[in-house]
């Protein structure tokens, strides 16, 4: 079996996600731990502050699933703090796109990145919840994607096709 790339970076992409693994916060830079720490403690007093602070660094290091986890706290707690109420509360819900599989499985990264971008917008946005759990999955990275899978279940928990992926998931 010969495998063919057209070109180096399709080479080298394909290698890194053959050994990609999700990092725990201890094996972060050290002044990254600091930032991450800190952002932690800061969520209850000021989340708008620590969301800032630990979305960039999800954004330095997708494979932090602490991190990640860390972030979603703060942007529940800005949204509780934000929360529309009435017709425009329910528009601000409800997430008009699909989730595009093809443009997941061609580049997961950027489409982790993307969805992260649309959830720091609208927290409750289901399709960007759903573009991070699938492309979690397709990075392999097992606590990305069900963080995913779980804040998609909590957003809309009429809807048992997200219930029965979520409990796969963890099987």
């Amino acid at each position: 079996m010969v495998l063919r790339f057209s070109s180096l970076k399709s080479l080298f992409y394909s290698i890194a996600i053959i050994f990609m693994k999700e990092i725990p916060v201890k094996e972060l830079e050290s002044r990254v731990q600091k930032y991450v720490s800190k952002a932690n403690g800061l969520i209850k007093v000021e989340p708008f502050y620590a969301a800032s602070i630990l979305s960039n660094i999800v954004k330095a290091n997708p494979y932090c699933a602490e991190t990640r986890q860390m972030l979603r706290k703060a942007q529940i707690r800005i949204a509780g703090a934000t929360k529309s109420r009435g017709i425009a509360g329910f528009f601000a819900k409800l997430s008009f796109g699909r989730v595009n599989e093809s443009a997941i499985q061609k580049n997961p990264e950027q489409a982790l990145q993307t969805a992260e971008d649309q959830i720091d917008t609208n927290f409750s946005n289901i399709t960007a919840h759903k573009t991070i759990a699938l492309a979690g999955k397709e990075l392999g990275l097992v606590e990305t994607a069900l963080l995913g899978y779980e804040y998609l279940f909590n957003l809309d928990q009429t809807n048992v096709a997200n219930g029965k992926q979520l409990i796969r998931e963890y099987l």
